[in-house]
Formats: structure tokens, C-alpha cells, sequence
């Protein structure tokens, strides 16, 4: 598992290349970093008011860091996801040997190398939604709903269509 989500990580260690990164992405980032400010101008770009919170968790660590920091933030929410499913596995009441698998299943699916390599919601939305799995398995008496309540605004905010496909999860909560 560990060298499998090591081997997924590979794609933060590249520079941000993927075009939709390049043209919007990084925009509210930059901006953050040279105004201190997000320009929310329609005339600019057909998706400023789009409600993809990873990227205000990318401006935040850019200027924390003082540069573009996509591969660090990819990294945390690669480690995020693999530690929600971990507990995720274990509220469904897996053995070690069987959260181990399912986070090496998890850490070899192919398309998570490019995930890693760009700022798509798809990462950060596997890392919001296997902890949303978990807490919706560990409440039982609805003393989670706070919880539970923010994590399903964090993948609606992430992108509307996140929160969809977490429809059945709050059905079954």
C-alpha cells in the first residue's frame, strides 16, 4: 500500500503542464498571491464563480509558501483519502490485511497518477468522500450530523456534481 501510494505520487513531483490548470486553475491562486484578492470578473473567464473550493485550498498554500504548491497539496489530499479509506475499511469492520488492500487498490487505480499531476476536484473529492463514508458508518445516533453536514458542503463546493453522487450516501444516512 505504501509503495503503491508512493508510486501514485509521482505525479505531484511534476511541474503544473495540464491545460485546464494552466487557463484556469492557477488563476484564482496567482491572483490571491499578486492582489491579495480574488478578481471575480465574468468578462475575464466564463468560470469565476464556479464553486470549486480546491482551488482556494491551492491559493492558501501558495501563499503560505510563497509560490505555486499544487504537488504538496496534492500529496495531503492523496494521504487524506488514503486515511479516510483506511477508516472508512475499518467502520465496515475490515481486518488490517483488508484496509491494507483497499487502500492499495485505491493508491493503484491508473488515472490517479494524472490526478496527482493536476488541480481537478476528482482528488480532493475522494478524500471528502471516503471521510463523509466514515462518518455517516460511525454515526449512529446522528451525534455526527454537524460533520457530516460540512463534509457534504465541502463536495458541493468542491463542484455541485460531488454532491450528487453523494446522494445515496445521505439516503442510506
Amino acid at each position: 500500500a505504501v509503495l503503491l501510494l508512493g508510486l501514485a505520487s509521482t505525479g505531484a513531483w511534476l511541474p503544473t503542464m495540464q491545460m485546464d490548470d494552466l487557463t484556469y486553475h492557477l488563476n484564482l491562486p496567482a491572483q490571491l498571491a499578486r492582489h491579495a484578492r480574488y478578481v471575480a470578473d465574468p468578462a475575464f473567464s466564463a468560470w469565476v464563480f464556479a464553486p470549486w473550493m480546491g482551488d482556494v485550498g491551492q491559493g492558501v498554500a501558495w501563499l503560505l509558501g510563497g509560490r505555486e504548491a499544487r504537488g504538496a497539496v496534492n500529496t495531503g489530499w492523496l494521504l487524506g483519502a488514503a486515511v479516510a479509506l483506511w477508516g472508512c475499511t475499518q467502520a465496515l469492520g475490515a481486518v488490517t490485511a483488508e484496509r491494507l488492500a483497499a487502500v492499495a487498490l485505491f493508491a493503484s487505480f491508473p488515472p490517479l497518477v494524472w490526478l496527482m499531476a493536476g488541480m481537478q476536484t476528482e482528488l480532493p473529492a475522494m478524500a471528502v468522500l471516503f471521510a463523509l463514508v466514515t462518518m455517516v458508518l460511525y454515526d449512529r445516533q446522528g451525534r455526527h450530523l454537524a460533520a457530516i453536514t460540512v463534509l457534504f458542503a465541502a463536495l458541493a463546493a468542491l463542484k455541485p456534481i460531488h454532491a450528487l453522487a453523494a446522494l445515496p450516501l445521505l439516503a442510506y444516512a
